[in-house]
């Protein structure tokens, strides 16, 4: 049984505290489902397939039948993600494994084993040795040595591969490939001079080309650089090196920059390490383009400006670049930051907040070659023109992975869409199209934002795939069109997403699980209370011979689109399934929670109540039973914690009352929502002294920090903490938050200096005193608050509800009073407050509403009389409802009378 079930321990506490605490809900994590249970990330376990089965059989269907020979073209390992969406989860959730654990040269081994079918028989030639010239640093020189001669080597291996091709039939692939990957848009290339050949005179080119040897040479090369790298970083501590020097050996061009900000600036240089600094870069580097070339910059806040291919960009050749810690700016042109078209282009970063930009073929794009972006930490934003985030084109395989961090990925505005003018082509974040095409974008760990035009988020047409996979975070995805799951002409539309609560949207056309012309697609959401709606949303909706499978397992989810649409089509049918396995979920039409429809041939939608699949969430380790450890790693379990990181906030949780000391000693100052959050949780784990701890932590003299200790304060309910939060009402910069912490706190002796504040002139001070009055519920401000249910402002009339009502002998005479006024708003409010007192005797009254001439006044008395009309006043209801007003109407049709 997969485990699922939140247990929201704070929700109590939260409750009474006035608000929500950010990002520390303890949810089972991702880790958590896979080893709870047989159940992995992407597939079915037993539960799920019974529930899947079921809605097959409402349509007189069995699993077998969703199994078809859609496409027959492409590695028998792409054609299984299109032809069996059972084999096809079981493939998905092997990337993703692959994605988190493995490094660029055992991604590349996996991709050239399972996914092209490299049989391993090529053998690579001994490397030539090499002399390195005796200006490059002594410390440098084992490294270069090793780093040109595998560069050599790869040289030989893409030779061969490129033996049948002459120089001037490389060249035009070479110009022509980038082209005919985009089709007909604006976008040009600058190294692009010869016309366009024709598709024919191109695959004749390809298929003269040896790809496995091109494959291996990168996966080659990808190994040397990984065991070279930790030597550079011990060398580069030993070499005092500033400014950029040049040298060749054998051959091989090599450029050396120092610690120093450096400007990299040429084309030519095969080899470039920079040993750190902030740099920038406007020159091709870790371009290969019919050769083998690498980038290695250990370190800084770099700046990327290169031109068309460069930075990890192969074409007919092998491109790596690796950028090891900084904050980067990286604003690149058409393929680059991992592209390979017809050979192997790779970028990693490690770490930093980036912000990555291109105009096309970017970002994990391959075509008839792999393309990898990896990037392993940090909050990160991605923009595209087209055609990248993870997308390819015939016989490639482009692959954006970002393993943790709070992301958003932005594609499209070059391309008109075809039919949509209120549209442009994405081709991006997890997008395939051609025969053995797959575009795959898998974010493993963070809040994302997904943003895209059409054609993206798990787009597969013409017998490729595309693939977006998210592990956990409260995402929220956003497309125009044909995205989010969307498959057609025989390809494979794919997206998971394991939990969290999540958005997904679609501002025009169709997706949601949507398949059409021998199209798969699937959408699997395993967790969280999930939002779809869309222009044209039909979760789990198929046409013409398509086939979409849509399952929701766990969470409370609402669909704007009627769900499990299928339809006839060339003498036969499509399948549409839809299955959400549990939770109170609401449809704006097609279905009611936990009913099931059909539709005529092959279209099932069935809502499961109660039958959320659940297994025991483990408790928090016991408070106190692990030493605190060394400050490097307590930065590193804070960092993973704020993230959501539930083994790190577990450990931090078994740390217990050192972590919560180091916590408010090192994390209090301008701490944000997540440290907020985090250190209240440790607090109400902790128990016992914590409230202490945090309420000493309220240092009125610093503010930055007795601002976030007033705010821990609030959400661990520390009411002890009411006298400095008083002293901090007087202070300017921590007026506001704790004045809301009285009020969450219930502080009752907060009272008349809430009370001279809600008739201060400091208007939105005022607002937030009265709210906080509403909360803590003194008598000796009902006068005060008598007044504001006259306000003008909706939030301060509730607040004055929520105080009056709580002293009925006082509430009702009041209301009956405010009843009778001249003023229509003020009469509704009046019902508004005898509707919360809930006696038989304020509903008496609030039948006086019912003959008012005012229709506000009628409206108001019926929505607070619904269900428990007295029966003395049955006809009255009964009369509105031939009201010859429409609104009065509409609302007296739907009211319950009661018994």
């Amino acid at each position: 049984m997969l485990c699922l079930q939140s247990t929201h321990r704070l929700g109590t506490l939260l409750e009474r505290a006035g608000g929500t605490l950010p990002a520390m809900r303890r949810v089972p994590g991702i880790g958590v489902l896979i080893a709870a249970s047989t159940f992995a990330f992407g597939q079915l376990g037993q539960a799920e397939r019974q529930s899947l089965s079921d809605a097959l059989y409402l349509a007189n269907l069995e699993s077998s039948d969703l199994i078809r020979a859609r496409s027959h073209s492409g590695p028998d390992w792409v054609r299984s993600l299109i032809n069996d969406p059972f084999v096809g989860m079981d493939r998905l959730a092997e990337l993703r494994l692959q994605a988190e654990g493995k490094s660029l040269p055992q991604l590349l081994g996996f991709l050239r084993g399972q996914v092209y079918g490299d049989a391993d028989t090529i053998q690579a030639a001994p490397a030539t040795a090499v002399d390195v010239p005796e200006n490059i640093p002594e410390p440098l020189r084992p490294s270069v040595k090793k780093l040109a001669e595998s560069i050599q080597r790869s040289n030989e291996l893409i030779r061969d591969g490129l033996s049948k091709l002459s120089a001037a039939e490389r060249r035009t692939l070479i110009e022509a490939l980038p082209r005919q990957a985009l089709g007909a848009t604006t976008v040009r290339f600058d190294f692009v001079r010869q016309p366009l050949p024709s598709d024919a005179e191109i695959q004749t080119l390809l298929e003269r080309v040896d790809w496995k040897r091109i494959r291996f040479a990168g996966q080659l090369l990808a190994q040397d650089v990984q065991e070279e790298i930790p030597k550079l970083k011990e060398a580069a501590k030993r070499t005092p090196l500033t400014g950029v020097l040049k040298a060749n050996v054998n051959g091989v061009v090599v450029e050396i920059g120092g610690t120093t900000d450096d400007l990299h600036g040429d084309n030519d240089a095969v080899l470039c390490i920079d040993l750190g600094g902030n740099d920038r870069y406007t020159g091709r580097y870790g371009a290969g383009v019919g050769y083998a070339s690498v980038l290695i910059d250990l370190g800084g806040d770099d700046v990327y400006e290169g031109p068309d291919l460069s930075f990890g960009a192969g074409v007919l050749g092998v491109g790596l670049t690796y950028d090891l810690g900084g904050d980067d700016r990286l604003k690149g042109r058409s393929i680059c930051f991992g592209a390979g078209i017809a050979g192997v282009g790779a970028f990693v970063k490690d770490g930093g907040d980036d912000d990555y930009r291109a105009t096309s073929l970017s970002q994990g794009f391959g075509f008839h070659g792999i393309g990898l972006l990896i990037d392993t930490k940090g909050d990160d934003h991605y923009r595209v023109g087209m055609a990248g985030q993870g997308a390819a084109k015939s016989g490639g395989l482009g692959w954006l992975i970002d393993k943790t961090g709070r992301d958003t990925y932005r594609a499209g505005g070059l391309t008109d869409h075809p039919f949509y003018l209120e549209s442009t082509l994405a081709f991006a974040q997890g997008a395939g199209e051609g025969a053995g095409a797959v575009g795959c974008l898998t974010d493993l760990m963070g809040i994302d934002v997904y943003i895209a035009d059409s054609r993206a988020q798990g787009y597969g047409t013409r017998d490729g795939v595309g693939v977006l996979i998210d592990s956990g975070g409260r995402d929220s995805y956003s497309a125009a069109s044909e995205a989010q799951s969307y498959a057609t002409l025989s390809g494979g539309g794919y997206l998971w997403d394991a939990q969290g609560d999540d958005v997904y949207g679609l501002r025009i056309g169709s997706g949601h699980a949507n398949a059409s012309n021998y199209g798969l697609a699937v959408l699997l959401d395993q967790a969280g209370n999930d939002l779809y709606f869309g222009a044209d949303s039909r979760p789990g909706g198929a046409s013409a011979n398509g086939a979409a499978l849509f399952m929701e397992v766990q969470g409370d989810d609402r669909y704007a689109g009627p769900p499990g649409v299928g339809g006839a089509a060339r003498g036969s049918g499509s399948f549409g399934i839809f299955v959400d396995m549990g939770g109170s979920d609401q449809y704006a039409e097609g279905l009611v929670n936990g009913q099931a429809k059909l539709e005529s041939p092959w279209g099932s939608a069935l809502d499961l109540v109660g039958n959320a699949r659940r297994v025991e969430v483990p408790e928090p380790p016991k408070v106190g039973s692990k030493p605190i450890p060394d400050e490097q790693t307590m930065e590193t379990l804070f960092r993973a914690a704020i993230l959501d990181d539930r083994k790190a906030v577990d450990e931090l949780t078994a740390i217990g009352e050192p972590a919560l000391r180091w916590l408010i000693a090192k994390k209090l100052v301008n701490a944000g929502d997540a440290e907020v959050g985090l250190t209240s949780w440790i607090a109400i784990q902790v128990g016992g002294p914590a409230e202490e701890i945090c309420v000493a932590a309220i240092d009125l003299s610093k503010e930055t920090v007795a601002k976030t200790a007033i705010q821990i304060c609030q959400f661990a309910g520390y009411k002890r903490a009411g006298q400095r939060i008083i002293e901090a009402i007087g202070i300017p910069g921590l007026s506001r938050i704790a004045v809301r912490a009285a009020g969450a706190l219930e502080v009752t002796e907060a009272a008349p200096t809430l009370m001279a504040l809600a008739d201060g002139q400091d208007t939105t001070l005022k607002r937030i005193a009265i709210t906080a009055l509403g909360q803590i519920g003194d008598e000796r401000s009902f006068d005060l608050m008598r007044k504001q249910l006259e306000s003008v402002e909706p939030e301060m009339r509730f607040a004055a509800i929520n105080l009056v009502t709580k002293f009925p002998q006082r509430a009702l005479p009041l209301g009956k009073q405010l009843l009778t006024s001249a003023n229509e708003k003020i009469a509704r409010t009046a019902i508004e407050l005898l509707a919360k007192l809930g006696t038989d005797e304020a509903a008496q009254e609030i039948c006086a509403g019912l003959a008012d001439p005012r229709r506000g006044v009628q409206i108001q008395a019926l929505v607070a009389l619904d269900g428990r009309v007295p029966k003395s006043h049955w006809a009255n209801v009964v009369e509105l409802r031939r009201s010859s007003d429409p609104l009065v109407k509409a609302v007296a049709v739907r009211i319950d009378l009661g018994r």
